[in-house]
């Protein structure tokens, strides 16, 4: 994948274009961007409002004394 990543980038660059790439951390974004990568997504819509979502429960069961709710992920990190 990263091989594919950098033909793509030195074939944009060649034709005085810009890649873009989506990312699933901000770690591989931040990786991408030393590649030379100008645009990037870190999360699509649904991972972020899952995440806030998330946050904002376990602090509203902080404030009220209740222990978070822990869940398991599965095989695939979801």
């Amino acid at each position: 994948m990263i091989e594919a990543i950098q033909l793509v980038l030195k074939n944009a660059k060649a034709g005085s274009m810009r890649a873009c790439l989506h990312n699933g951390t901000p770690e591989y974004a931040a990786k991408a961007v030393g590649c030379g990568l100008y645009l990037l997504t870190i999360f699509n819509d649904v991972r972020l409002l899952a995440s806030a979502a998330q946050q904002s429960i376990t602090q509203t069961r902080k404030l009220i004394g209740e222990a978070p709710v822990t869940t398991e992920k599965t095989s695939n990190g979801y």
